[in-house]
């Protein structure tokens, strides 16, 4: 057959559509598989290892360059103080572990830490042995430029009353305020209350301290997060009423402190529901908490007008689950609820961290199993921020072979393909 050259067009195009969907369907194909397959986790890493006993990690994301910095209690040859480390995008230190409060007999413990975008820097807080034998605990705090502490940002108290102790401090970042607010728990030899202060971005105290919840029963574990949107912050805690079970409350503060709506119900059964945290989910809060009978954890929503979501479970039937703490990518439109639960490795029982990813409500979408390990060693307290492309990362105690040395530890966990969370349908991040 005689070729004509309008027959070899017609051929080559029809040659070149045949390719093209050929690539396109493979695209999709390929597409597909990484959007339905599991999440994602870059191997484990040691953060910090400076001393004899490395504990009670907490980490921050540094959202404009793309950083974590990772904060702990750091013991050495009994004594106590508050290290940290900057980690980068790659879940890899950068530099060697820096201390923040320098080791002393004054206990320094339950560091926790918030980012200031406006400012560059972190601000770092913990609670102090001011007495040194325990009687009278103090909440201090340091401001710590993202490139490591500055001789010029020394330690400063936050709250130091002589006639109680404050314990178990948190912090979080306004930045349509642009302020820091610290809670902690008050100690009266009566009872336990929480307490707050704010905390603006120069520095400067805006006013004294306040009480978040305080009354007949006792309240502790606060946690706190900050909503630009309701323009609301939501303080969680452990409410212990006088030989009852124990609950998840909240209260919702204006910026400025004022109490919006107290006592705000989130999870309050027959049972001992303890260890709230919280993180923003959009325009509402997501909690998340354990329950001590059964093992159970769990999350919900929260409004900014008190409103609670449906009630997810997380992990159900563990002999041990606690201790969860969360976090939430806007970007990614997903969260990341870790906790520390027990597993059975065969050889003992032992703790390891498992976690789930959940969308903005907390429904759970993927089953994680962070680190445990088959030769005993545990993995405790679990801490993570994400970044701003859908990446977070994970910290923990990690109890070390052959010796009383505990590091912390971490890695990278993901889940989503685009950071704006195409693949879903979900055009909020567009919107914006």
């Amino acid at each position: 057959m005689k070729m004509t050259s309008k027959h070899f067009e017609m051929t080559t195009a029809s040659t070149r559509i045949r390719i093209t969907v050929g690539i396109l369907v493979v695209g999709i194909l390929f597409l597909g598989h990484l959007v339905s397959a599991e999440p994602w986790m870059a191997a484990p890493q040691t953060i910090g290892a400076n001393g004899d006993l490395e504990g009670r990690p907490a980490v921050a994301a540094d959202t404009t360059h793309d950083e974590y910095l990772v904060v702990w209690t750091d013991v050495s040859l009994g004594q106590f103080g508050i290290s940290g480390v900057r980690v980068g995008s790659d879940g890899l230190p950068i530099g060697s572990p820096f201390m923040i409060s320098a080791v002393s007999d004054n206990v320094r413990i339950d560091a926790d830490v918030a980012w200031d975008p406006l400012f560059n820097r972190y601000l770092v807080v913990w609670q102090y042995d001011y007495s040194g034998n325990g009687t009278d605990w103090d909440v201090e705090g340091r401001f710590i430029p993202r490139t490591g502490p500055s001789a010029s940002l020394p330690v400063f108290s936050i709250h130091n009353p002589s006639s109680s102790s404050q314990i178990n401090p948190a912090v979080t970042y306004a930045f349509n305020p642009g302020e820091f607010l610290i809670v902690w728990t008050e100690y009266l030899p009566s009872n336990f209350s929480v307490w707050g202060r704010r905390l603006s971005y120069e520095g400067t105290f805006p006013g004294g301290a306040f009480t978040v919840v305080a009354g007949t029963d006792d309240y502790l574990q606060p946690r706190v997060a900050w909503n630009p949107i309701g323009l609301r912050y939501l303080v969680v805690f452990t409410r212990y009423p006088s030989g009852e079970d124990s609950g998840v409350y909240g209260t919702l503060l204006y910026y400025d402190g004022v109490i919006d709506q107290a006592l705000v119900g989130i999870a309050d059964w027959p049972g001992n529901e303890n260890y709230p945290d919280v993180a923003l989910a959009r325009s509402k809060f997501l909690v998340s908490w354990h329950e001590d009978d059964n093992g159970d954890v769990f999350a919900r929503a929260i409004s900014c007008t008190g409103t609670a979501g449906p009630l997810f479970t997380l992990v159900t039937g563990a002999t041990i689950s606690e201790r969860p703490t969360l976090d939430c990518s806007r970007q990614a439109a997903e969260c990341l609820v870790t906790w520390e639960q027990e597993y059975d490795c065969k050889l003992t029982i032992n703790l390891g961290v498992f976690g789930a990813i959940t969308k903005m409500d907390g429904a759970p979408t993927a089953s994680l199993q962070i680190h445990w390990t088959l030769d005993q060693l545990a993995a405790l307290r679990p801490a993570v921020a994400f970044n701003n492309h859908g990446r977070a990362l994970v910290t923990w105690e990690a109890q070390q072979l052959d010796t009383i040395q505990w590091n912390i530890d971490g890695r990278l966990v993901g889940n989503r393909l685009f950071a704006d969370d195409f693949e879903s349908g979900d055009t909020w991040y567009w919107n914006q």
